[in-house]
Order: structure tokens, then sequence, then C-alpha cells
């Protein structure tokens, strides 16, 4: 059973996941519309309204595509606060 250790890794949402998208990105204000993580979303899990995407979490699988799509992801939070003066 040590071949599914991974997909327990994931479905433990410790990895890169919907959760980490709304907690790290949404939630923190660093969001900017930009829809890729709603695009990237295999499941369609993520829809966006009104700007802002929202998360069905019993559609996500925790694959994390919308979270390595997310632009805001891979920038570190420092610099985004350093350019947009937050």
């Amino acid at each position: 059973m040590e071949y599914l250790q991974p997909a327990l890794d994931l479905a433990a949402c410790s990895n890169a996941c919907g959760c980490d998208l709304l907690n790290n990105i949404i939630r923190q204000g660093l969001c900017s519309g930009c829809g890729s993580c709603a695009l990237a979303c295999q499941t369609r899990a993520i829809d966006m309204v009104e700007g802002r995407p929202t998360i069905n979490t019993d559609r996500c699988i925790k694959c994390g595509s919308c979270y390595t799509m997310c632009p805001r992801s891979w920038l570190p939070l420092t610099q985004i606060k350093k350019d947009t003066g937050l």
C-alpha cells in the first residue's frame, strides 16, 4: 500500500490544493481576479463570482493545479506587498 502514500498526502491538504489557494491568496487579499485558477481546475471546482474565485470543496480533488497556475502563488508575499503598497 506504499504506492498510495502520495495520494494520501495530497488528500491531507498539505500541499498546494484549493484550500491553500483560498487561505494563502484569496483571504489575504492578493487575488487579482485573473481567473487562471478557474481555467486550470480539471474538475471545475472553482467558479468566478464577481471577479473572485469561489471553491467548491466537495468537487476539489486537491491536485494543486489551481495553486500552481495562480501568478500570485509563486511571487514572494513580501514582494507583492511592497509592489502594491499593502
